[in-house]
């Protein structure tokens, strides 16, 4: 062929490939096979490669394993942790593996022989024109699936959404006379009115107590009665003020901490953080209590400090703590304090890198360095400089218990007789922080406000489009704020209390979804999804974003599962929310949004319109989707 003048990529087309292509599709179909039993050694030992995770959330007990798909190797692999008791729970994967790594090997092999007795020509089945006709029906039904049946009027439906009428919304509930609608305002209560005329004029059922849209419930928080402060001495006598919510912030703890912070700044680092625990008993620190720093203030770097344990760190420090910051964001945040009393009297508060840095260096130590010689200690081992600054500090605190508020509830029923009774949940917060210690108010224009500006403007423009959802959806504005009365501050909200605030829906719904609207009016243009484990419904949301030519992202750090199930955990806690297991929750936010979210500058006037405007279209056409009764 090169004699004859063809060139290398004919010579592949005309003579290699021809030659190989029985061959290979064999060898294919035999490696489906391979593929397979690759999967089920590795589900077996505990290794995923389709969405399972596994955690060990109770000590003593075996790993919980988690899979966003019925999955036969996460299957095969809970087989191994129960082997002796449910032996036979062991033959439903197996048989499933068995079968199709037959039915693939005896597939490639008859496959062979098929191509070795039937004089097969790759150039006749595979050339210009083929591929040209393969590559037209894939773009047919491209165009067909976006254009042709309920995409294309989803699609019309989605392009309804007003964002000048969503921030009218966001203008009444963040106006001056809401005074930033915190939880024991009168304020609050006009805002819970003003939602559900807004769901009674969309024409939806009440869901909540008594047949209204409204739900009690009792809560408890801590605000300030004067602002928080603090001060450092670098030579004992003068005293130089750091500036609230710049270079220091309250530590939003558990507990009610209100008390005076004094002393010594002690950096503490290491693996004797970690702590120990004998039974059920506190978690001791024995390096700690050995380096008798109870008169000190500890310094301790974010991720060596274990928020859960908190109380337990009263055995070794009876003065406070000032926990580093990663990121400074965390200073500017407003939050409201837990009214559940804590052991000790001592606060806890964040202080910025740079404040921590000059503390350091004055000691003649670097923050940098001191943070990769910590990452080194093992289990036994701890790190303690002094560094002869001083501390002083208050955080003056009042109670608020059994504080009534009401959660604004609504139901579309689902015009599907055979899908009703499936319930998609959508949530979003409705309550704000009030006015600071210093006489500042916190708006939460985009926080408190713009979920629920969103989700009535996705209610008045289906109600607008003469859309019917085969699905039932629910819509609730709940609030968020402070924590449930009579309970530990770490057991927040249980969306599902939601569903069932009827006692009547107690069996009545199957939840499919969760979707938590959070604030949706950010800086950056684009949607951001955490997926919280359920790959699937992330997607859906990609592809509906999309759809509306709205930029979808899903969220790419590391998730952990121990977050999905365990309320205490940080992620949940910032939220107030805990996520129920087995029920899909995607938190649905713009780019952004994380460092002006409770902060003085989240007001009416830094809401970004366009990021409204995608937020809601792709929502709408999202939720559509999730409530059709043949596409998802």
């Amino acid at each position: 062929a090169v004699a004859l003048g063809l060139r290398i990529p004919r010579v592949w087309l005309s003579h290699i490939l021809p030659n190989l292509a029985s061959s290979l599709i064999a060898l294919a179909a035999l490696e489906m096979g391979g593929t397979m039993l690759l999967l089920a050694e590795l589900g077996f030992v505990g290794i995923f490669l389709n969405g399972g995770a596994t955690a060990e959330l109770f000590p003593d007990m075996p790993p919980y394993l988690y899979s966003d798909v019925p999955e036969w190797a996460s299957m095969l692999s809970n087989v191994r942790l129960y082997a002796r008791s449910y032996p036979w729970t062991a033959i439903y994967p197996a048989v499933a593996f068995f079968l199709t790594i037959w039915g693939f090997n005896l597939f490639g092999e008859g496959l062979r022989v098929f191509l070795e007795h039937v004089r097969f020509s790759f150039t006749r089945v595979l050339n210009r024109y083929t591929l040209a006709g393969i590559l037209l029906v894939v773009l047919a039904v491209t165009w067909a699936r976006e254009n042709i049946g309920p995409w294309r009027f989803f699609r019309e439906y989605a392009g309804a959404f007003q964002a000048e009428r969503a921030r009218g919304d966001i203008a009444f509930l963040t106006d001056e006379a809401m005074q930033g609608r915190r939880l024991d305002s009168p304020q609050l209560t006009m805002a819970a009115e003003y939602i559900a005329d807004q769901f009674a004029a969309a024409g939806l059922n009440t869901a909540g107590e008594n047949l209204t849209y409204f739900s009690q419930r009792y809560r408890q928080f801590a605000s300030y009665q004067s602002p928080p402060s603090l001060s450092l001495s670098w030579d004992g006598t003068t005293w130089q003020a750091l500036v609230p919510y710049q270079d220091f912030a309250p530590y939003p703890s558990l507990f009610f901490r209100s008390g005076e912070l004094g002393g010594e700044v002690v950096f503490v680092a290491g693996g004797g953080l970690q702590g120990e625990r004998v039974g059920s008993g506190p978690l001791r620190f024995p390096l700690l209590e050995k380096a008798g720093l109870r008169r000190s203030v500890l310094m301790v770097r974010e991720e060596d400090f274990l928020e859960s344990p908190l109380g337990d760190w009263s055995m070794v420090t009876g003065t406070g703590v000032l926990v580093i910051a990663e990121d400074d964001s965390r200073l500017r945040t407003y939050l409201l304090p837990s009214a559940a009393e804590g052991p000790g009297r001592w606060p806890v508060f964040w202080i910025s890198r740079e404040v921590a840095s000059r503390i350091l260096a004055h000691a003649g130590r670097d923050l940098s360095e001191l943070s990769r010689r910590a990452e080194s200690l093992g289990a036994g081992e701890l790190l303690v400089i002094p560094t002869g600054v001083l501390a002083q500090g208050t955080l003056d605190l009042v109670k608020h218990e059994r504080v009534p508020v009401q959660d604004v509830i609504a139901l579309w029923p689902g015009a599907s007789p055979q899908e009703d009774q499936n319930l998609i949940l959508v949530m979003a917060p409705y309550d704000g922080l009030g006015v600071g210690p210093s006489g500042e108010v916190f708006a939460g224009a985009n926080g408190g406000a713009s979920g629920v500006a969103v989700m009535l403007e996705i209610l008045r423009s289906w109600k607008e489009m003469g859309y019917e959802p085969a699905k039932s959806v629910m819509f609730a504005a709940f609030v968020q704020g402070g924590y449930p009365y009579g309970q530990a501050p770490e057991q927040p909200l249980n969306p599902l209390d939601l569903v069932t605030a009827r006692p009547a829906h107690a069996n009545a719904w199957n939840v499919e979804a969760i979707i938590y609207l959070d604030a949706l009016a950010g800086p950056a243009s684009g949607l951001q999804v955490h997926t919280a484990g359920y790959e699937r419904q992330a997607k859906l949301f990609q592809r509906a974003g999309r759809s509306v030519g709205v930029p979808v992202h899903l969220y790419a750090g590391e998730w952990k599962l121990e977050a999905l199930f365990s309320a205490s955990s940080p992620y949940a806690r910032q939220r107030r929310l805990f996520a129920p297991p087995n029920v899909p929750i995607l938190w649905v936010y713009s780019q952004g949004s994380e460092g002006v979210v409770g902060t003085v500058d989240d007001t009416l006037a830094n809401i970004n319109i366009q990021a409204l405007e995608q937020a809601g279209k792709a929502l709408s056409m999202a939720l559509m989707t999730m409530a059709s009764a043949h596409m998802y």
